[in-house]
């Protein structure tokens, strides 16, 4: 059949011959009109009008329709005939004559190369992938193995997870011909599961060389995750704050050590705890101790997480629990203790914060507050609670110091406590105003003259205001000179009652009483007189008796008499309610007040009541109770006196500390020197202090020394010090002050009594002794070298010598290191010339090229020293020189002067080039076209080669006391673009410290810009 069709073909051709023309034009062409290109692969083209097309072969690349091959290939056809396929994606289109792919199509992933005719190595199986508790193992099989499509140089291993679909690389294996490969994974996050695949590279020759084409990865193996198991009966105890946990024995060998890690969640009942740091600790045992312990903070709620970690660090399964440490004792302090306003004088507000949330290890419980005055250090403070940070403190002592602690207390314990002193302020007003006597129709008032120091003036007189309760209209006014402390008011109303206030006059100024009220008596026709007297008194009791003339013999009526605590003495003030006694007027005209506060002052008042029942006549008196016995003081305790140094005719000694007197106030201290000798002086130091006083002293004992306050520091006795201007008004001892230098020959015997004094009253005791031996004796006693009198002149002579010696030394050391030691060095110097007209040029002898500054007058005497040992001077005058004078040594109004005259020499206006500011390009870079850097002194900024911006930046470096350009004073950042350059001036010049001049607004203007960034509580 085949052949029938060839050789009617040829018939058809030759017998076309004789009927056709032959096509000349190019390309060749054929067919009608010669309007057919020839595609023939061979070339071999029958090229006359009446031709068929190719002669023999086949079709040429692109094309397809054999004889003629008009037709181009269809999509995803290329090559001769059109007979290969396109492997290209994600559109399969190609170049027709070579296959090579169209547009931004690309080989699939199994080919490469020209016309995607290469084929990409591969490996058929899929790898694996298993878990030894210490790592993950992924394996594959050898190319040899015939597992590979292509020849494999090099194995890429990927792996993903589910949270990350994404191939990561991470190992990169060569192909050594083995059967079967091994790699060990180790994950980041051992609870991940994970998939790998085996991608083989292979190299492509390209002569003289070749390049690494890669393969296509391996299908994914089966997910895998490193499954450790936990550790077995994990247990976990808390003893106070200390974490114990405990595990069984653990049988994988790969886990070497248990980790037990303490998130901290939160603090007790705080709010805001984001500071706490660490919030993370952690503790690690190895797997065969079975147990661990963590010391962990109190009041705390931790997360609890157990694991084990192999060699390699890899995490087992885990078990988790949350702990609450138990509360502790504060460990913080409350802070910013302040006033809240001015103190008056008798009581003062004080606020608090509390302190930081963390540091209160337990729930608010209470403010425990301790209030003492600072007159000495013998007071006992006073103690009490509060729930509230605010507090009034009433009931003290005017113009005294005090110092008051608060501290945090919860419901374990009390914190440490802070602090604040504050003086209470001088009364102005007169104190103590009272009721002396009084009549139905008259009252004596009386006060106290105020005290000094309040800083009001002098006192000129006295202004006492009264006025019936009811009718503050009828106010009747008196005035009182300055030296008169009493007034009777007259012509009142019998049954009345009546206020009363005293002022203190002070100019201008009046500083008025709290307000008195009083009720009149009733009218008396008897005309009868009352007078109270005091019979006898001690530190807690008060005996009395009353007199009375005028009174009918055969009287009914009866006496009341009360007492009332006015004031104390006593370091806490005691609680005392009024007490009252009503007695017939038959009665033993005497009585007794017992169980009195000592050292207190009170008012007593002694009313007679008329037959009728009214009070018809009244007396007042007023008194204090002693001071207490020292030994009837329990908790009394004192240090020893002790001595500090010895001279030749002085001594140096420590008063006693005396604490725990509950008595009185402490307000006489004194020392009794009394030459005694040797063997007196054993015996006196054996001895008891209090029964030496009791005892006769011996002969020609002194008072030495003597104070109202307790001396806190040393006392030097021997001084010849004249009698102080005030001593004690009573003492026990009738002994004179005299404080003579000791003799070196003699020993003494010194005794220190502390009094407290109430009035004319006085309790002492005698706190310590001392014997001060001759000074060969302390030498003795003390471990020192004996030396004779003889002996003293040749070893001062010996210590003269060597330090002459030495000084000599030192100064021949500095002189040799400063230069000056004859080798003809010539320190640099610097002259500084004065011109009104001209800047302040500064010129160095030893130095060249030092161009002008814009600087003030007295830059010569503080700017940079030609020499490190050249003297600085700590006060700089542009009118008046330089100044070695100590700053503390000048009055304010001298250095602010000073300040002012340096500061009005600096020169104002551009006096130097300016060029860089005024740039077009750098205007943007200035907030104010007035204040630009000069162009010899200003910063430049660094920049990339590749950058467009300038160097410029809107600052200028300032010399400093000891160098040059120590400091930068540059514009604040405005915007953006000059905040990126500010950071990049401070990172690039080593700044370390950064002072800001302005707000971020003024007066409505932006100034600068926030260049800074937010606090963070991360």
């Amino acid at each position: 059949m085949s052949l029938g069709y060839y050789l009617t073909f040829l018939w058809i051709y030759f017998v076309s011959l004789g009927l056709s023309e032959l096509c000349t034009r190019q390309p060749l062409s054929f067919g009608p009109n010669c309007s057919h290109v020839c595609h023939c692969l061979d070339g071999d083209c029958d090229a006359r009008t009446e031709g068929v097309g190719c002669l023999s072969g086949k079709c040429s690349p692109g094309f397809t329709g054999f004889p003629m091959c008009q037709d181009v290939c269809s999509q995803g056809k290329f090559g001769v005939n059109c007979e290969s396929e396109c492997f290209c994606m994600p559109v399969n289109l190609c170049e027709s004559t070579n296959g090579n792919c169209l547009g931004n199509n690309k080989c699939n992933p199994n080919r490469f190369g020209p016309g995607c005719e290469g084929i990409r190595s591969q490996l058929n199986s899929i790898p694996e992938a298993f878990t030894d508790c210490e790592a993950i193992n992924v394996s594959w099989r050898g190319r040899i193995s015939g597992y590979y499509t292509g020849a494999a140089e090099i194995v890429q291993i990927f792996y993903k997870t589910f949270l990350n679909p994404e191939l990561t690389e991470f190992k990169t294996v060569p192909e050594t011909g083995s059967d079967f490969y091994t790699f060990k994974f180790i994950p980041d996050n051992v609870k991940e599961t994970y998939l790998f695949s085996v991608r083989p590279d292979f190299q492509v020759s390209m002569p003289p060389d070749y390049y690494v084409e890669t393969g296509v990865p391996s299908n994914l193996s089966l997910p895998v995750a490193l499954q450790c198991p936990e550790a077995p009966d994990v247990q976990i105890e808390l003893e106070g704050k200390t974490a114990i946990i405990s595990w069984g024995p653990y049988n994988v060998s790969a886990v070497q050590r248990i980790q037990a890690d303490f998130q901290l969640r939160s603090v007790g009942d705080c709010k805001q705890w984001m500071d706490v740091k660490p919030t993370l600790i952690t503790s690690v045992a190895d797997s065969v101790s079975l147990r661990t312990i963590q010391e962990l903070e109190a009041w705390r709620q931790y997360s609890v997480e157990v694991y084990g970690l192999t060699r390699y660090g890899v995490r087992t399964l885990s078990k988790s629990w949350n702990v609450t440490t138990p509360p502790a004792a504060p460990t913080g302090a409350p802070r910013n203790l302040r006033l809240l306003g001015d103190t008056n004088e008798t009581s003062a507000w004080i606020t608090w914060e509390d302190p930081p949330c963390e540091d209160k290890l337990g729930s608010f419980k209470n403010y425990v507050i301790k209030v003492i005055p600072v007159m000495s250090v013998m007071m006992i403070p006073q103690s009490f609670s509060t729930t509230k940070p605010l507090l009034l403190l009433s009931g003290l002592l005017s113009n005294t110091t005090y110092a008051v602690s608060v501290a945090f207390e919860n419901t374990v314990g009390v914190g440490p406590q802070t602090s604040l002193h504050f003086k209470t302020a001088v009364p102005a007003y007169p104190p103590s105003v009272r009721l002396v006597s009084q009549r139905p129709a008259s009252t004596v008032v009386a006060w106290d003259a105020p005290m000094t120091g309040h800083g009001k003036g002098n006192l000129t007189g006295y202004q006492v205001s009264y006025w019936p309760s009811d009718s503050l209209n009828q106010m009747q006014t008196s005035g009182v000179l300055p030296d008169t402390i009493c007034l009777e008011l007259g012509r009142l109303k019998p049954l009345t009652d009546y206020k009363v206030q005293v002022f203190a006059i002070y100019g201008s100024q009046r500083f008025g009483s709290e307000v008195i009220p009083f009720r009149t008596l009733a009218e008396d026709t008897t005309n009868a007189s009352l007078k109270l007297l005091l019979v006898s008194k001690n530190s807690s009791a008060i005996t009395l008796t009353w007199i009375t003339e005028g009174v009918p013999s055969k009287s009914t009526g009866n006496y009341s008499i009360s007492i009332s605590l006015k004031s104390t003495k006593l370091p806490q003030t005691p609680t005392f309610s009024k007490q009252q006694k009503v007695l017939p007027g038959d009665a033993h005209r005497q009585h007794t007040f017992d169980h009195l506060p000592a050292a207190s002052e009170f008012e007593i008042t002694i009313l007679r009541n008329s037959d009728t029942g009214s009070a018809s006549e009244r007396d007042t008196l007023i008194t204090w109770t002693h001071s207490a016995p020292f030994a009837s003081s329990g908790h009394l305790n004192f240090s020893q006196l002790s001595l500090v140094s010895r001279e030749q005719t002085t001594a140096t000694v420590r008063f006693p500390t005396i604490t725990g007197y509950d008595g009185g106030p402490l307000n006489g201290f004194y020392l009794v020197v009394a030459p005694t000798s040797a063997n007196r002086s054993q015996e006196l130091q054996a001895q008891m202090p209090a029964v030496i006083l009791a005892s006769p002293l011996p002969p020609n004992s002194v008072i030495a020394f003597w104070s109202d306050v307790w001396p806190s520091k040393p006392i030097v006795l021997g001084t010849g010090a004249l009698s102080p201007a005030r001593l004690p008004l009573v003492t026990k001892l009738s002994l004179p002050y005299v404080d003579s230098p000791l003799e070196i020959s003699s020993t003494y015997l010194i005794l220190a009594i502390v009094q407290s004094i109430v009035g004319n009253w006085v309790e002492e005791t005698a706190v310590g002794v001392l014997v001060l031996l001759k000074p060969d004796s302390i030498g003795a006693a003390y471990g020192l070298l004996k030396h004779s009198d003889g002996q003293i002149p040749a070893i001062a002579g010996i210590l003269s010598t060597l330090l002459v010696l030495l000084i000599i030394c030192i100064v021949a050391l500095i002189l040799y290191y400063r230069g000056w030691w004859g080798f003809g060095w010539k320190r640099a110097e610097y002259i500084l010339r004065k011109n009104p007209k001209v800047p302040s040029v500064v010129t160095f002898e030893n130095s060249a090229g030092d161009q002008t500054r814009l600087l003030p007058e007295s830059h010569a005497w503080w700017s940079m020293p030609v020499d490190a040992r050249e003297p600085r001077y700590l006060i700089v005058d542009p009118d008046k020189g330089p100044n070695s004078t100590l700053v503390g040594t000048w009055s304010k109004n001298e250095i602010t002067e000073t300040f002012a005259r340096e500061y009005l020499s600096i020169p104002t206006g551009y006096k130097y080039p300016h060029a860089a500011g005024t740039a077009n390009e750098n205007l943007v870079k200035n907030r104010s076209q007035t204040v630009l850097p000069y162009d010899h002194n200003r910063v430049l900024l660094k920049r990339p080669s590749d950058s467009t911006d300038t160097d410029y930046i809107n600052a200028s470096f300032i010399d400093g006391y000891m160098r040059r350009r120590a400091y930068i004073a540059a514009q604040s950042p405005f915007d953006t673009p000059t905040a990126c350059d500010f950071w990049l001036m401070i990172f690039q010049r080593n700044c370390t410290q950064i002072v800001m001049l302005t707000n971020l607004v003024e007066d409505g203007t932006l100034k600068c810009c926030q260049y800074w960034p937010e606090v963070s509580f991360y």
